[in-house]
């Protein structure tokens, strides 16, 4: 099953150690942007947490903002139930993505209900943790997929205003796409769009997201009006734009004509362009042009040439590794596609 989580496990690796008192001194694991490839950490109080940011006051030195995005794990700190929690992240740890390691981890994780009191937010945190390993559970089984998504449902109800809301969406949206329901995968997008406080770039991501699930589901015109909308009020300089230029060129496509007229145009983009981002971009847009004319093999030719070799861009890059997960799964080569979405998920 493809996941486009937006830092799904990552996100919401569940790590909660017991303390004199609650929540005195949080952790947040992170991706450091000025040290490549490094996690960076901050302890401290966790004073508000959003769609967009946490804001943790450090033990030492000033209040820090880390973007949603590049959360990867968060410690809460919780009285009490010390050695359970950490049974529950020992046996996920060891599970390494096996399926059976995840039941015994979600079953660790379950066990824990109704004992993590006086905490809020790592209360939540566990709600989102079992939602999330139900549905990592399911693998390709339709049946558990469908047990998941009322767990996600009402995480996403009840918590719409927390850092872990992109990934829940992310991940219903996929299971809605799993199932066959594109229209409630949309939906599912449509949610975000309305979160208070998600930022422009948040929104336009999002909208996008919305569109290739119209997509997946044959209404082309009604993604078209969408991006075609968000495009006009996006100013030329910002960073969304040429995403969403290059999407609605992908979703016009939709017939041999228009399909071919768009190849011929992006192949041109990338013989006149020297930016290797740029490049990215247009050899990505390539690859959905062939994805959504039922072509996976030409697909996945074009992502490789972004994963391989024009991978500066890393937003680029995951996009290209997320779609070839989708790519091999079409093309029954079902341990490429697992590489590729445990890939993916890395890159959270």
């Amino acid at each position: 099953m493809k996941r486009l989580f937006v830092g799904v496990l990552f996100f919401g690796c569940l790590m909660l150690v017991a303390g004199p008192i609650a929540r005195a001194q949080d952790k947040i694991y992170y991706r450091d942007p000025t040290k490549k490839d490094k996690e960076g950490e901050k302890s401290g109080s966790i004073q508000k947490e959003s769609p967009n940011s946490i804001v943790v006051k450090p033990t030492i030195g000033a209040v820090t903002t880390i973007p949603a995005a590049d959360v990867i794990d968060v410690v809460y700190e919780v009285k009490g139930v010390s050695k359970e929690l950490n049974r529950a992240v020992t046996a996920e740890r060891a599970a390494k993505g096996g399926r059976a390691g995840l039941q015994t981890a979600l079953k660790e994780y379950q066990s824990l209900v109704g004992k993590i009191t006086g905490n809020a937010p790592a209360d939540r945190h566990l709600q989102y943790k079992i939602a999330v390993l139900t549905a990592k559970v399911a693998g390709d089984d339709q049946a558990q997929m469908k047990q998941a998504i009322p767990l996600l449902v009402a995480f996403k109800k009840n918590h719409a205003d927390t850092w872990q809301i992109n990934g829940c969406i992310a991940l219903l949206s996929q299971l809605y796409m799993d199932t066959g329901d594109f229209e409630k995968a949309a939906a599912a997008f449509d949610d975000l769009v309305k979160v208070p406080g998600l930022s422009d770039e948040g929104k336009a991501d999002a909208e996008m997201k919305a569109a290739d699930c119209l997509m997946r589901a044959k209404k082309y015109d009604a993604a078209a009006d969408r991006l075609q909308a968000r495009l006009a009020k996006t100013p030329k300089t910002k960073p969304e734009y040429e995403p969403l230029e290059m999407k609605l060129i992908v979703c016009k496509a939709n017939t041999q004509a228009k399909f071919k007229e768009a190849v011929d145009d992006l192949r041109k983009k990338i013989a006149a362009n020297k930016d290797p981002a740029k490049i990215a971009l247009f050899y990505n847009a390539l690859g959905d042009c062939y994805l959504m004319n039922n072509e996976p093999k030409a697909a996945m030719y074009e992502y490789l040439f972004v994963d391989l070799i024009y991978n500066a861009d890393k937003s680029q890059q995951k996009k290209a590794v997320e779609q070839l997960a989708q790519v091999f799964k079409e093309l029954k080569q079902m341990d490429k596609a697992k590489e590729y979405a445990e890939k993916a998920e890395r890159m959270k």
